[in-house]
């Protein structure tokens, strides 16, 4: 329908440019336009006009309106852990900033945080803006802890069960030839030690060079005992490193988590990556803090190593 209005509109046109008599113009009867007609049409000048029209008319556009408003959709965000060790026990509180502004998190101050395990309850205080701790508990693998926090008048909970830990016996490291570049050392930190009997155990690994530990999700390591339960890690290779220096000192640290807290590294890990073709576009990692909160809540039991000092010459770079 709207070629053949289109061409009654061009024949219109050509009538008048012929100076039809008495000012009439005669139009002919519409042909069904097919077969070679049709290609006179497609090698008509006017077809680059037919074709801008033909698009103009059946396609629309809808403007659609986002409701961004930061402070609706604001969330809080809970990074909070409970060890075994003779670190303090924290929560640190911080609130989500909207997608297009390029600042770190602002803190959430001024909340009323407890931690309860056995009957007990104990308050954390906040010794910097968003930062609450508490030095009077030690964890305790096996106990069940769980997280109250009070903030602007919303109530946010989570709990956590502490596992038995990965007992580390020494660590070691080996020569690791990448290839490329040919000049930079690499090594492989291997791990010794007894792993738990218990079934379903997931552990959760760092190191640290030169004193500085590599807290950056990408160096984290996540492991589970599927195929090790039970077993003596004789030189499990749980890391590759490189280091141009001569001499490194390296550590590690085990730390035993729940099975839901595994995959939350795990999918926070792969949020970092860089998009690959065929990718989901990213979106936040959920955590086990309710309320829609982000974030997680985790009871651990952490080992260290030994430290290891690692030569470059007595590996041949």
């Amino acid at each position: 329908m709207l070629i053949t209005a289109i061409y009654l509109l061009i024949r219109r046109l050509r009538n008048r440019k012929n100076n039809a008599p008495n000012g009439i113009h005669c139009l002919e009867p519409v042909p069904v336009i097919q077969g070679s007609r049709f290609k006179g049409i497609i090698k008509n000048r006017f077809f680059p006009v037919i074709l801008l029209l033909a698009i103009t008319a059946t396609s629309c556009v809808d403007d659609i309106e986002l409701n961004l408003d930061p402070e609706e959709y604001e969330r809080l965000i809970v990074h909070a852990m409970v060890t075994d060790t003779g670190y303090v026990q924290f929560v640190d509180l911080r609130k989500t900033i909207p997608y297009d502004q390029n600042a770190s998190n602002p803190a959430a101050t001024d909340a009323i945080v407890t931690i309860e395990v056995d009957g007990f309850t104990y308050q954390l205080t906040e010794v910097s803006p968003g930062y609450y701790e508490n030095r009077e508990f030690i964890g305790e693998t096996g106990k069940t802890y769980i997280l109250n926090i009070l903030y602007e008048e919303q109530i946010y909970t989570a709990t956590s069960t502490m596992a038995e830990g990965f007992e580390i016996d020494s660590i070691g490291a080996k020569k690791f030839s990448l290839g490329w570049p040919a000049d930079m050392p690499h090594y492989e930190i291997l791990l010794y030690g007894q792993e738990s009997a218990d079934p379903d155990q997931f552990y959760l690994f760092k190191h640290s060079l030169n004193g500085v530990w590599a807290d950056t999700l990408y160096y984290w390591g996540l492991y589970t005992d599927t195929y090790l339960n039970g077993r003596y890690l004789d030189g499990e290779s749980i890391r590759i490193i490189e280091s141009p220096k001569d001499s490194i000192e390296i550590e590690v640290l085990s730390m035993s988590i729940s099975e839901e807290y595994f995959w939350f590294v795990n999918n926070a890990i792969m949020n970092y990556m860089p998009n690959m073709f065929f990718s989901p576009p990213k979106a936040n990692v959920m955590g086990n803090i309710s309320n829609g909160a982000f974030g997680f809540f985790v009871a651990t039991s952490i080992n260290v190593s030994e430290k290891m000092v690692v030569h470059k010459k007595d590996f041949g770079w």
